[in-house]
């Protein structure tokens, strides 16, 4: 899929290049999503999702700053961040935050994971272990993102006991609800591949307005993901691209060791 190039430790460790091309901002505060740089079918049906969500977005941002003549307050951003560009799978996290009027201001932190091999979303189902599927909840990208809200109790518990762990004692008071024992189910995990994390990265779902203080990222190791049995394409990719420095954060700034 992608060229490779000689270096980063020598001949026996090729350096895999990114599988993405950046554009300049879409408006204030609107960065664009990245494009993938490759010339195939599959490049291309991806390219056509990131057109589609680029254009619903833009939509968004006009209905929302429409109502600036009304309401001094309201205000509309989106930021990206590459957290893999390649090989195989590409991984794009969106910080999105609106005002429109209302009672409370909203944000979101989706993210996208492509699997250049097919040109649509990644099948979670094919790459992870039964156990961290058993139940799932999926959204195409062309109604909204890729947010594959897993409901796993088994994963749930294991990323609970390392939010609550990480959290100070506040913390761990103000979210004892929603990842402490006995607390509510109505959560789940959204995921993306970082290669910068060289693991997977979970974030808490599905939580409501007054929870997302809650809302938490954890990452499982790559040595985690080969314990449970998480498919070679994605830990092997996962290891390439965390060797080649192949991500983006802040979406401006160059990209590690280039």
């Amino acid at each position: 899929m992608a060229a490779l190039l000689a270096g980063c430790g020598g001949p026996d460790v090729p350096k895999a290049q990114s599988a993405l091309r950046f554009s300049p901002d879409l408006a204030e505060n609107f960065q664009a999503l990245p494009r993938v740089a490759l010339k195939t079918p599959e490049a291309q049906a991806v390219n056509a999702a990131l057109d589609r969500i680029d254009a619903r977005d833009r939509e968004s941002r006009e209905d929302c700053l429409s109502m600036k003549p009304h309401n001094d307050n309201v205000e509309w951003g989106r930021t990206v961040d590459v957290a893999m560009s390649g090989p195989r799978f590409v991984s794009i996290v969106m910080t999105q935050g609106e005002y429109c009027g209302g009672a409370h201001p909203n944000w979101d932190r989706p993210a996208l994971v492509f699997d250049l091999q097919t040109g649509r979303l990644i099948d979670w189902r094919a790459i992870l272990p039964a156990g961290m599927t058993s139940e799932m909840h999926d959204e195409d990208a062309d109604e909204w993102v890729s947010a594959a809200h897993l409901k796993s109790q088994e994963l749930k518990a294991w990323f609970a006991a390392r939010a609550m762990a990480a959290m100070d004692e506040y913390g761990r008071k103000e979210c004892a609800d929603i990842y402490g024992q006995g607390g509510h189910d109505e959560w789940g995990l959204t995921i993306w591949p970082d290669a910068k994390a060289a693991g997977l990265i979970l974030q808490s779902a599905g939580l409501a307005h007054a929870e997302k203080g809650c809302s938490t990222e954890v990452t499982m190791s790559l040595r985690e993901l080969k314990r449970r049995g998480v498919r070679r394409e994605l830990t092997d990719a996962l290891e390439a691209a965390h060797r080649s420095h192949l991500w983006r954060d802040g979406y401006r700034e160059p990209e590690e060791g280039r």
